[in-house]
């Protein structure tokens, strides 16, 4: 990872796998979950793992996490941090191709996923700077690389 002089503005990256793709990064992060219907730790057809980057701006902060990063327009300084959760449908949800959202419809599970190694932050969050090093202290370097878009 790089600091960009650019701001982040996207309001939503979205990566899709597969359940290996969930099982990885369980691993690579040490990372358990438990939803209602399902067995610990399980990636079921469907489940995500959503991570979220969020700011804690210190001017009148309360020490709560306030807002979601690419809000964040202050020109004091902020600080960065991660919180995943794991959503899944339940089995009946599933079985019954239950509607999800809208009127009259029962949200999936969704469950806060802490960080074992990166969880000093507020609401047990993973401060960036610490998630970054224990992703770089994981993986090889030499591994890795960074493509544009545009050049797939």
């Amino acid at each position: 990872w790089q600091a960009s002089s650019t701001p982040f503005v996207a309001g939503l990256v979205y990566y899709a796998g597969h359940d290996i793709n969930l099982y990885f990064l369980r691993n690579f992060l040490r990372l358990h979950w438990l939803t209602s219907s399902w067995n610990a730790d399980e990636a079921m057809p469907g489940g995500m793992l959503e991570m979220e980057l969020l700011a804690d701006r210190p001017h009148g902060s309360t020490g709560r996490l306030v807002e979601h990063a690419y809000k964040s327009s202050s020109t004091h300084q902020t600080s960065f941090f991660i919180k995943l959760y794991f959503s899944s449908q339940s089995y009946s949800q599933q079985r019954d191709a239950s509607k999800l959202t809208g009127a009259a419809s029962t949200p999936p599970d969704r469950v806060f996923v802490t960080i074992p190694e990166c969880a000093s932050g507020p609401e047990s969050s993973c401060p960036l700077a610490g998630f970054r090093s224990l992703v770089l202290r994981a993986i090889r370097a030499e591994c890795v690389s960074t493509v544009s878009v545009r050049e797939l």
